[in-house]
């Protein structure tokens, strides 16, 4: 779709994201697991790791070494809507991620899969008038492609001492990184030009209470992305730009009614938790001047297979305010197996974020099956 008018939308798109225009590949900032949107975004995002949802690793990079087995996610959906007025004609620009995450021992493995990528953000078209007064269309996106690892301390520490732990008992801690391979052609050649960033990670969680009954535990997480400050090179006589920055920090608490029978043979046995109750908050700091961005959720849970989610997001600089909700569905087997879909959606914009996953904890399968 030919529209001379989206060069002017894109310069405003981008003042919009996150007062960020300084920096480039604003994109790394985008979220990427419903769960996360639903209950207020980025914000929590760096806390949230109770749900086995691979895309969780590009918002907190210690999140893969939490969860054992194979986890794949993938999400796409439509961020913003480009409508022309003079030839009555619109255009969807989109953004899709597929990440690939492994567990096992205390280590984590992310990698970027379908699309190989890893995150893929459609930009939308830009005309230029050429020399000769033609008129040239080209199509711009933003690619990034990411691998990481993690490790969960306490797991990782009990491979030589089994039963051991070098934290207090009941507390857990996991560090992770990713390093981001960006791309983008969104410039006056048309040509393809990368930079390579990263992405640091911690999470903490502490049980305060855990017996037969009932577990309750709290946790706080936090992010940087790009915390070395690396930069694009831009053509010959052009000052370098920063790679986009934020710093994520959050907290959250949940409670869980335990299901006594779990692991007990029949279908009563399916599922560790009865329902869960969870409360989650945090902000964002851009690196600029800019106020922070700020998130709060919440979530219910029946038998770790349905969830309802809703939080709120406030944005003082972008003026985007109000309340975040979804849900979800988790059809899984004792955590060995699983088929995740959730959904999330804003009510002050007409976004609508889709995302479906799959797990399997391999090992704990062959020990089922013996």
């Amino acid at each position: 779709m030919k529209k001379s008018y989206t060069l002017v939308l894109f310069v405003l798109l981008f003042f919009r994201i996150g007062a960020t225009s300084r920096y480039v590949f604003n994109a790394n900032g985008f979220e990427s697991s419903a769960a996360n949107l639903a209950m207020g975004g980025s914000p929590i995002a760096a806390v949230n790791y109770w749900q086995n949802d691979a895309l969780k690793s590009l918002s907190n990079p210690a999140f893969s070494s939490l969860r054992p087995g194979i986890s794949f996610s993938t999400t796409k959906y439509n961020f913003m809507d480009l409508y022309s007025s003079a030839d009555n004609n619109s255009e969807k620009l989109y953004y899709k991620s597929g990440l690939l995450s492994i567990g096992y021992a205390g280590l984590g493995l992310v990698t970027s899969i379908s699309p190989p990528t890893g995150r893929n953000t459609d930009i939308g078209e830009m005309a230029f008038t050429n020399l000769n007064g033609t008129v040239d269309y080209r199509h711009f996106e933003e690619k990034a492609q990411v691998h990481g690892i993690s490790v969960n301390l306490v797991d990782f520490y009990q491979n030589f001492r089994p039963g051991g732990s070098p934290l207090p008992y009941g507390a857990n801690l996991a560090i992770g990184m990713n390093i981001v391979r960006n791309t983008e052609n969104y410039n006056v050649m048309g040509k393809e030009r990368s930079a390579t960033s990263s992405d640091l990670g911690i999470l903490m969680s502490v049980a305060l209470l855990d017996n037969d009954r009932y577990d309750i535990n709290t946790a706080v997480g936090a992010t940087i992305s790009n915390p070395f400050g690396q930069t694009l090179k831009r053509y010959s006589g052009y000052k370098e730009t920063e790679i986009f920055q934020r710093l994520n920090i959050a907290s959250g608490v949940s409670i869980s009614k335990l299901n006594p029978g779990y692991t007990q043979p029949g279908l009563a046995g399916l599922v560790e938790n009865v329902y869960s109750a969870r409360l989650m908050a945090g902000f964002c700091e851009e690196f600029s001047d800019d106020p922070l961005i700020l998130g709060f959720g919440a979530e219910l849970a029946l038998a770790d297979m349905l969830y309802l989610r809703s939080g709120y997001h406030y944005d003082n600089a972008g003026k985007i305010e109000g309340f975040t909700y979804g849900g979800g569905i988790n059809l899984h087997y004792h955590n060995i197996v699983g088929l995740r879909y959730d959904i999330a959606a804003e009510d002050f914009s007409d976004k609508e974020i889709q995302s479906w996953g799959i797990n399997l904890d391999l090992l704990a399968l062959i020990g089922l099956m013996n």
